[in-house]
């Protein structure tokens, strides 16, 4: 191991000491938009640090979803998931009035189970766990938005298609979880 993974290696397990002990207080300790610290997870090899959160304000519909963010190990080394992504946000009035007026293909990247739960109507799945970008349909007088959970995944989706050269670069920013709060009509998948 470097100096740099030992140092690393070192922050890591004092934070992850931190936040459990926390835990172990029965400390509530609240993260943006109310997410609750779950487990943080470290893999030297591949180049990362994933902090897990667990989203209590949809449990109700989906109870065992939990958010990650990883946080790519400084190596030096040119790595394409860290290439820049071209994004632009799109926010709930936008979408309803595309999807209605049949301007976007909206296309959802959460897992069967959560799309099963319940999705935005007209939105066609595509798990981002079995994404290929050349999978993707290709609507002549559409353009195409990602959506997800809450706007992270989407931004993954995007990245994906733009590393394979195509030019779409809009994500629905809230997410599923926007589109509920904001009075948005579901599906659910019976």
């Amino acid at each position: 191991m470097s100096i740099l993974e030992l140092i690393f290696l070192f922050i890591f397990v004092t934070i992850k000491g931190i936040l459990l002990t926390l835990q172990a207080k029965a400390l509530k300790t609240r993260f943006v938009n109310s997410h609750y610290f779950y487990d943080i997870e470290f893999n030297i090899h591949e180049k990362y640090v994933k902090f897990i959160f667990f989203d209590p304000v949809i449990s109700s519909i989906a109870p065992q979803e939990f958010i990650s963010f990883n946080a790519t190990i400084p190596t030096g080394e040119s790595n394409l998931s860290e290439q820049a992504v071209t994004v632009r946000d799109v926010f709930t009035d936008e979408l309803k009035t595309s999807l209605k007026n049949g301007t976007v293909l909206l296309i959802d990247v959460r897992e069967p189970h959560e799309f099963d739960a319940g999705h935005i109507p007209g939105a066609i799945l595509m798990p981002l766990s079995i994404f290929e970008a050349c999978d993707l349909p290709k609507p002549e007088s559409k353009r195409i938005i990602f959506s997800c959970r809450t706007g992270v995944r989407s931004i993954q989706a995007l990245r994906l298609a733009q590393q394979a050269g195509l030019k779409i670069t809009e994500h629905y920013k809230p997410g599923f979880v926007g589109w509920v709060n904001d009075g948005g009509e579901i599906t659910k998948v019976d």
